[in-house]
């Protein structure tokens, strides 16, 4: 699991103050997993942090102290590109992060985290990954259907032609016929653009990938990295004024790092 950030930082130097750009933090979410059993907003227990090689606390978060959140954990890290910093609370590029779960102060479970990249939304769920070895985390699988039997990687539980793992990776509804991912309208517009919608979810990144013959079954990268903006993206592509077919792919920061 990857991800990053560069908050605004300031030195002071020969009388100077240099200000760096301000960027949005890291934010880690997702659901835990302890003894079998999801932890809810009841919890209130169960806390989760983000901890330093040295010790130093990034974040921390109690369940259900923001309701919005539901029965989700959330962790806001700050990171600056360069190293070292003077501020405690603040990670930096390329360290490692370790995630800290406590119930009643007790330690139950830890997960390392490599800080690579600036202003990622990633879901990590925490613990119980996938205790049955069915291909599907244990935490979605709870989320979605309440026990670890019904689905498996391979199960299409909606019975709309998309298997249960590929709707994990997507961010849809398993449980939904109508909630897929796909290309919901390609338009064409002035000079050879074209504009791409398709339904999209939180924490995910798309590919856009382009083919002029899909009988030689070579498809050229066209844009990667595209951040998603639920519940639908819309991406407009130069495509030339010949024929072209297009592919999107998703990408979930919890099931490919």
């Amino acid at each position: 699991m990857k991800k990053t950030i560069l908050s605004l930082f300031v030195i002071l130097c020969a009388s100077r103050l240099v200000a760096a750009i301000s960027e949005p933090d890291n934010i880690i979410y997702g659901r835990i997993v302890i003894d079998g059993a999801l932890v809810t907003a009841a919890d209130t227990t169960v806390t989760v942090s983000a901890v330093g090689s040295s010790g130093e606390i990034y974040s921390t978060y109690a369940m259900g102290e923001d309701p919005s959140t539901g029965d989700f954990y959330r962790l806001i890290i700050p990171v600056e590109a360069f190293g070292p910093t003077t501020v405690s609370n603040v990670s930096v590029i390329g360290s490692s992060v370790r995630v800290v779960v406590k119930k009643s102060s007790v330690e139950v479970r830890d997960y390392d985290v490599t800080i690579t990249d600036r202003g990622v939304v990633a879901r990590i769920d925490l613990g119980g990954v996938d205790d049955d070895h069915d291909g599907v985390p244990d935490a979605w699988e709870l989320e979605h259907f309440g026990n670890l039997s019904t689905v498996s990687a391979t199960s299409d539980f909606d019975n709309d032609g998309m298997i249960d793992r590929d709707e994990l990776i997507a961010g849809s509804d398993p449980d939904d016929p109508l909630s897929l991912f796909r290309i919901d309208d390609v338009k064409s517009l002035d000079d050879g653009w074209c504009r791409i919608n398709w339904k999209s979810a939180a924490g995910r990144t798309y590919k856009i990938m382009t083919s002029t013959n899909l009988l030689s079954g070579a498809w050229q990268p066209m844009v990667d990295g595209v951040m998603a903006t639920p519940p639908a993206n819309t991406y407009e592509i130069n495509a030339g004024k010949d024929a072209i077919f297009f592919r999107v792919y998703v990408r979930d920061s919890m099931t490919n790092p």
